[in-house]
């Protein structure tokens, strides 16, 4: 209902899930977005203590990072989680061009 404050919409919804569920779904269809709804029957969420987990290794880089003084602004963090081994990072990239140059020594 609005993507950029999910919790208003939940907050409305009085905690009925099954409305939003519906009407999500109803707005998929009507759009032709239908490829998320193929999958519904198979789809696990992600486990709360791996995003934990994500949320908090994210604080901590950006801390460390700042402790170097580079504060990055809009930034991508990308992570799996692999059996047997964990939360494992492959990927991270600010937005803005001239922070990226932050993380390289220069030549």
């Amino acid at each position: 209902m609005n993507p950029a404050f999910p919790d208003a919409a939940m907050k409305n919804s009085g905690g009925e899930s099954f409305s939003l569920t519906s009407l999500g779904t109803s707005f998929l269809k009507s759009t032709g977005q239908t490829l998320l709804l193929k999958h519904t029957q198979t789809y696990a969420p992600i486990p709360r203590k791996h995003v934990v987990l994500f949320s908090r290794y994210v604080r901590s880089l950006l801390s460390g990072l700042g402790e170097y003084g580079i504060h990055l602004g809009p930034s991508s963090f990308a992570a799996s989680i692999i059996p047997k081994r964990g939360l494992i990072f492959w990927d991270f990239f600010p937005a803005r061009k001239q922070e990226a140059s932050f993380l390289y020594p220069a030549t």
